[in-house]
């Protein structure tokens, strides 16, 4: 299907000639139709009483950045069964239609914790795709620094997993590199304590590096809103408030 046409409405009754169409494309000087002859004879319209058929004459057009032209002309010719003698070509004003981008339906889902209600995370969700609410926390590691403490404002559910080279590769808990824990300063008793921060001690202090370091967790949620924001169908500039866009069926399972 073409992105994009250039049209006009012509009028078909039983006193009506034949046209000749001609599209051009202004910006190459190219010629998408030349002298198309359309007939526009009707026997079921009579033209005496003011009876006439819309008919749709459209060309797709190839690169929608170019400018279009279309003319209407009489061929000087009919169809031999017109029941008149005005043989008269009418259309009105030519015009062009782009393909409009889908409606589509966005979805976002906040999450919160009533004891810590700064704490707010926001995901954008996809259907039909799990959406992780794994957040990260990154420091920079120096060489020396063994123990990494998530902040306080942030609170854990639980510990997912952990980098130290920036996010390339991932390691769990159960690594051999580290102990985890909220027991200072030891850091081994891999449990998250109440306010839902927790440590994770290296045997072998990381290596230099900013931001190389990467915490992540699951936080601390016991409340979540979602919002639903629909986005009509438009081409940029053009928004067809016309169409009529429903959510019909929706499901949200958190797991």
């Amino acid at each position: 299907m073409a992105d994009g046409y250039i049209a006009v409405n012509l009028r078909r009754h039983d006193d009506a000639a034949i046209a000749k169409i001609t599209v051009t494309d202004e910006t190459t000087s190219t010629g998408l139709v030349t002298d198309d002859l359309v007939d526009l004879y009707h026997a079921d319209f009579d033209d005496t009483n003011g009876e006439y058929e819309e008919f749709l004459y459209q060309v797709a057009l190839p690169d929608l950045t170019h400018t279009y032209s279309i003319t209407v002309e009489h061929s000087g010719s009919h169809n031999p069964s017109c029941a008149g003698s005005d043989y008269t070509v009418e259309y009105g004003s030519p015009f062009r239609t782009d393909k409009l981008t889908s409606a589509t339906v966005q979805t976002t889902l906040t999450t919160w914790h009533t004891s810590y209600t700064f704490d707010v995370a926001t995901y954008t969700l996809t259907p039909n795709v799990v959406t992780s609410l794994a957040k990260t926390q990154a420091f920079n590691g120096d060489g020396i620094t063994k123990v990494f403490t998530l902040p306080s404002s942030y609170h854990a559910s639980s510990f997912d997993s952990y980098s130290d080279d920036g996010g390339t590769t991932w390691k769990y808990p159960t690594s051999i590199d580290i102990d985890w824990g909220s027991n200072s300063p030891a850091y081994d008793n891999e449990t998250i304590d109440s306010s839902g921060n927790f440590s994770i001690n290296f045997f072998t202090a990381p290596a230099t590096g900013t931001g190389n370091i990467i915490i992540k967790y699951i936080p601390m949620v016991n409340k979540y809103k979602i919002r639903r924001e629909i986005q009509l169908p438009y081409d940029g500039s053009y928004i067809d408030s016309r169409a009529e866009v429903r959510l019909l069926n929706d499901a949200l399972e958190l797991i």
